[in-house]
């Protein structure tokens, strides 16, 4: 087969696939609506203008950045202050922040996230220099100390610190903590190279991102690597809700999905990015992305979620699992990122 034929075979397949796409996102939303059709939203593909987060999005509308960049780090904080992720989860019997709790958090998230633990490569960790942006409760942290990494973290959140410095107190391990941030990395971080940098739903909170991958360059080791977690612009998450909210202006959407993007309302700031824009932001700070791709679909019902219970929403429950598979590459949540130095 010559070379034109395979250039075009493969355009060919590249439209089926960008046709089929758009086909089941319109049948995502037509599941969703209440009469189960899709017209009463007014939605066509014409409407469906998805500018990079670069652009400006119909009219009256505001970039990403200029939304999220006039956000304090003090606004920041004082959210993640006020309930540090998953620090509110509940288990009969248990008290928060017991060894038992922290435990039964530790069963819960690698459950609901599964893919997070192969993500991170804990399991050939050992003698590693890890450095966590953005530890949280430390569930990862942990994870990694206890497969024999040295580890080193660092986060904004007072409470959230709390909770971790118990968490490996209790557990009689080791870890190396430092409270500032990470956009600010070298003003308190002494000056050190890690094996791994590793940060899991934590860069995408911050009002200048890039500027805490600037800072990441300084600690990398020459042959080091980047295991990075941000969240996807296009996602179930995003449909599910614009379904919820009845909003299905997508020149909205960044406002909104910031609002809706943890199980506790009101983050200052996320930011979203498709593979396109985040390999672009790590190249343009010296950053070369090995391997990027998409995972993660909550299937739980939130409200039953925050009571501690793990309850699949209806329309995913009789779901063959090779089917969710492929929704999850296609629209996941998450997206995960393994880089090196360029």
């Amino acid at each position: 087969m010559s070379s034109a034929t395979l250039s075009l075979t493969a355009k060919v397949l590249q439209t089926r696939r960008t046709i089929a796409l758009v086909i089941g996102i319109l049948a995502l939303i037509a599941m969703f609506s209440t009469n189960s059709s899709i017209f009463q939203y007014r939605l066509s593909l014409t409407d469906v203008s998805v500018p990079k987060a670069s652009d400006k999005v119909g009219s009256g509308s505001v970039t990403q950045q200029a939304l999220f960049e006039v956000v304090s780090v003090e606004a920041v904080k004082a959210y993640w202050d006020r309930k540090p992720c998953n620090s509110g989860w509940q288990f009969p019997g248990l008290s928060t922040g017991t060894k038992e709790w922290f435990e039964a958090v530790s069963d819960r998230r690698y459950k609901v996230e599964p893919h997070s633990y192969d993500f991170a490569g804990f399991a050939s960790s050992s003698g590693l220099n890890v450095l966590e942006i953005g530890g949280g409760i430390c569930t990862d942290s942990l994870s990694f100390a206890l497969n024999g990494a040295n580890i080193t973290i660092v986060d904004l959140s007072t409470e959230s610190l709390v909770l971790c410095r118990r968490r490996f107190e209790l557990f009689g391990i080791k870890a190396t903590i430092y409270q500032g941030s990470a956009m600010e990395l070298s003003s308190f971080l002494p000056a050190m190279k890690f094996d791994v940098i590793y940060s899991y739903g934590v860069i995408h909170h911050m009002p200048h991102p890039e500027k805490c991958m600037a800072q990441l360059r300084n600690f990398l080791k020459s042959d080091g690597q980047l295991r990075i977690m941000l969240y996807t612009k296009f996602s179930y998450k995003l449909f599910q809700v614009m379904h919820e909210t009845r909003t299905w202006d997508f020149s909205r959407m960044d406002s909104m999905m910031a609002k809706h993007s943890e199980a506790q309302t009101g983050s200052p700031v996320t930011y979203t990015y498709t593979a396109e824009e985040a390999t672009e932001m790590f190249a343009r700070n010296g950053f070369e992305v090995t391997k990027i791709w998409k995972d993660h679909i909550f299937a739980y019902d939130l409200d039953e979620y925050k009571r501690g219970k793990l309850v699949v929403v209806p329309e995913l429950r009789s779901m063959h699992p090779n089917s969710f598979q492929q929704m999850k590459k296609e629209l996941g949540w998450h997206l995960l990122i393994y880089a090196r130095l360029a």
